[in-house]
């Protein structure tokens, strides 16, 4: 499985420049080992010569003068274990740089893109096999105006995620071009964003409805706890004791247990890391913002949600002590309110 990501970038130039020019983050000089230009002049990889083609399709839609303020291309990683290409092979260097040709003509038909391959790595993997090269990989550069029109890109050409978009249509590459070297790894990743999590979501509810096993998805398992938590809860305390008891906790409460008022959104770190690892992931912490994931995590909104079942509860054991008493004592003081600091 080809590893996959999209970047969105406002600065044409600095896009291109960064996959075609300077040393490679491993010292060596030789930092590309293919470049074809899909729907361009191709001479020498000359970062300038492909800058100036790709500026005369954002002319169409108005996005030239607009870097820093409109998206004028989009980055995409298109990355290899070493056990599906080996950077000191020749020829693998060539397939994963086909990969990435057949990969572009696939997804925009009818944009410039610029692929490079590259394999200049200065982690782990650099360090673990102990030569100049770490992990074979495509940049992939998609200039935001179709050349016939101007239209930018939009759906499934901008996320890697999402059914037949970029991975999807990557592992098919590959998978005709390597055989039974692919690797079909683990679904294991961090969503970035809420649209990332509903696509990972319903990639699993296809699966499901296909008869095969879902794949775990760490920022849906620490959603789920903290809902959970927040449901069986009847108070801000009961909340934190159920949450410590999932294998999570709120960061950066006060030493009195409320939250700080000085930030204004709720992040839920998982403490229980033990399926996230067994499925094959690797961060050392997880954590998200609650209100990205859910509405009903937003700071406020948890406080009153904490307060209404707090009064809730007062009220029903008021009822059943006097049966004619409509309010507690408390609501009816104006200045007495327990969540006021939470």
């Amino acid at each position: 499985m080809s590893v996959c990501s999209v970047i969105p970038c406002y600065y044409l130039e600095a896009a291109i420049r960064y996959s075609l020019d300077g040393d490679g983050h491993n010292g060596k000089s030789d930092r590309v080992l293919a470049c074809t230009g899909v729907g361009m002049k191709n001479s020498n990889p000359w970062s300038q010569m492909y800058i100036g083609q790709m500026r005369g399709d954002l002319m169409k839609n108005g996005r030239d003068n607009k870097a820093g303020k409109a998206i004028q291309c989009y980055r995409y990683l298109q990355s290899f274990s070493r056990r599906e290409l080996d950077p000191n092979n020749l020829d693998d260097v060539m397939t994963a740089h086909e990969a990435g040709v057949q990969l572009a003509k696939s997804m925009f038909p009818g944009y410039k893109v610029l692929v490079v391959t590259q394999a200049d790595g200065s982690g782990s993997t650099y360090q673990k096999y102990g030569d100049d090269y770490g992990c074979l990989h495509n940049h992939i550069t998609v200039v935001n105006a179709r050349a016939s029109d101007g239209k930018c890109l939009r759906g499934k050409q901008t996320t890697w995620l999402c059914k037949d978009g970029f991975r999807d249509t990557s592992d098919k590459i590959v998978k005709q071009l390597i055989g039974n070297r692919f690797d079909p790894g683990k679904d294991t990743e961090v969503p970035s964003s809420s649209t990332t999590l509903r696509a990972m979501c319903k990639r699993n509810e296809t699966l499901i409805e296909n008869g095969e096993a879902p794949k775990y998805i760490v920022m849906e398992d620490l959603l789920q706890r903290v809902l959970d938590s927040k449901n069986s809860s009847v108070s801000w305390d009961d909340f934190k004791a159920r949450l410590q008891t999932n294998g999570v906790h709120i960061k950066d409460l006060l030493p009195d247990g409320h939250l700080n008022p000085k930030h204004k959104y709720v992040t839920f770190v998982l403490d229980d890391l033990t399926a996230y690892h067994a499925a094959g992931g690797k961060k050392k912490s997880v954590s998200m913002r609650g209100s990205k994931k859910d509405p009903s995590l937003e700071r406020n909104e948890l406080i009153a949600y904490f307060r209404k079942k707090e009064l809730d509860q007062r009220q029903a054991a008021l009822e059943i002590k006097f049966p004619f008493c409509q309010s507690s004592p408390e609501e009816d003081n104006p200045d007495y309110d327990e969540y006021e600091n939470l």
